[in-house]
């Protein structure tokens, strides 16, 4: 009998091997000359990370802490020349490791609070570890600069201008917060080495030229300023924040005269360049579905059942009955009902000022009460006036003063000019 079994599809992709771990590699060396030399066997050991296609290994420093310098490798050296050392990045690496990050994490919410000292000894907790840590190095520069302190901060800046996994993505947040620091510390020098820097590793970064013509609008270089503006929106048309720095500079009268075609075109290549699509919306039900699926419409008015008038009420519960009154109290108006028995019109409260006067005299008058009779059969005697006294005559209201002329405004010296800060409102644009 034969079993029909399953073959596996030759052409699905092979995913990866993910490697993570410490690995070594041991050297032979000889040491010593003539009689004396001797072999010797040194070890060394390595932090190795896969990433996609790329393998990275990494020097452990004495510390057990990945630190140095990366380089890739193949897997076929990886296979070849590398040893695996699982309990050794089980039980020392790896705890190491996980002790630093936390570290370097609780200095960096101290320094987001605000406690900059608190974040400095933290900073340097984990610098003693990892001298070449790139979180640990931005994260106490960035304290310098907020304490002002640029002495620290400059030996910070030639530290990570050094490293090159200081200008990866993985940083970028601290890379553009240590840089607009800089330019806020008036370090622009500094500011421009770094930004220039970060563009050898980096040249196609249309922000790193945006952050580079803000350094030149600082330095008052209207013309190297304007042309990394054209550089960022060449490379990115809808680059926001270059078109608004453009944008200020054109309200502002900034633009030479033999740069302002340059941005007038750039502006019209932003206006005819493609925009992002949106993402579609969500399908809507077609008119095919099943009418269980669609929402129920309303049916038009003209197709709705009509819905039949309320019976009218009988008269005892459209009013109440008229409580019983003494025997001395006048005759009570009729109500309604019986008003229609007599042929009186029944004109309803609210349209009462609009019915006709023969319906309102049609309604006899209520008699007054016996002793109101009696009140007007006799007259009352007319009291004489009592005489007033004559008021007092005011006394006169004295006018109010004059007020004081304003003093005048200082004259400005002569061939003086209004000083205005040009930078005024460009922070707030982004």
């Amino acid at each position: 009998m034969q079993l029909n079994t399953p073959h596996a599809p030759s052409a699905a992709p092979s995913k990866p091997v993910e490697v993570r771990g410490v690995f070594s590699t041991q050297e032979i060396r000889r040491v010593g000359t003539g009689t004396t030399t001797r072999k010797t066997v040194q070890k060394t050991f390595w932090f190795v990370e896969q990433k996609g296609q790329d393998i990275e290994c990494q020097p452990l420093n004495p510390n057990y802490i990945p630190s140095g310098p990366k380089r890739k490798i193949s897997m076929d050296e990886l296979i070849a020349k590398f040893s695996p050392e699982p309990e050794f990045y089980m039980n020392s690496v790896y705890p190491k490791m996980q002790e630093l990050k936390k570290t370097i994490s609780s200095a960096d919410r101290q320094r987001e609070n605000g406690n900059n000292f608190t974040a400095e000894y933290e900073y340097s907790r984990a610098l003693k570890v990892d001298e070449e840590n790139v979180r640990a190095n931005f994260g106490i520069g960035l304290t310098y600069l907020e304490r002002g302190d640029k002495a620290k901060a400059q030996d910070i800046f030639e530290r990570l201008v050094k490293l090159d996994g200081a200008f990866q993505a993985e940083h970028k947040h601290l890379f553009n917060d240590f840089g607009i620091n800089l330019r806020k510390n008036k370090m622009l020098t500094q500011a421009l080495e770094y930004y220039k820097r970060a563009q050898e590793l980096s040249p196609n970064d249309e922000n790193l030229y945006m952050n580079i013509a803000r350094v030149q609008l600082e330095n008052h270089n209207i013309d190297d300023c304007i042309a990394n503006l054209l550089k960022a929106l060449s490379l990115d048309p809808h680059h926001a924040p270059s078109l608004k720095f453009v944008a200020w500079l054109i309200k502002k009268n900034m633009v030479p005269e033999k740069r302002k075609a340059d941005l007038a075109a750039a502006i019209a290549a932003s206006k005819k360049a493609p925009e992002k699509k949106p993402e579609a919306p969500a399908a809507q039900p077609s008119a095919a579905a099943p009418a269980a699926q669609r929402p129920a419409t309303p049916p038009p008015a003209a197709q709705r059942p009509a819905t039949p008038p309320p019976a009218a009420a009988p008269a005892a519960q459209q009013r109440p009955a008229p409580a019983p009154q003494a025997a001395a109290a006048p005759a009570a108006m009729p109500t309604p009902p019986q008003a229609q028995k007599a042929g009186t019109p029944i004109v309803p409260v609210k349209n009462l000022g609009a019915a006709p006067a023969a319906a309102r005299a049609a309604v006899p008058p209520l008699p007054p009460p016996p002793t109101q009779q009696a009140a007007r059969l006799t007259p009352a005697p007319t009291p004489a006036p009592v005489p007033r006294p004559a008021p007092a005559p005011a006394a006169p209201v004295p006018p109010p003063p004059a007020p004081a002329p304003a003093p005048a405004a200082a004259p400005a010296a002569e061939g003086e000019e209004p000083k205005e800060d040009v930078f005024k409102g460009f922070d707030g644009l982004f």
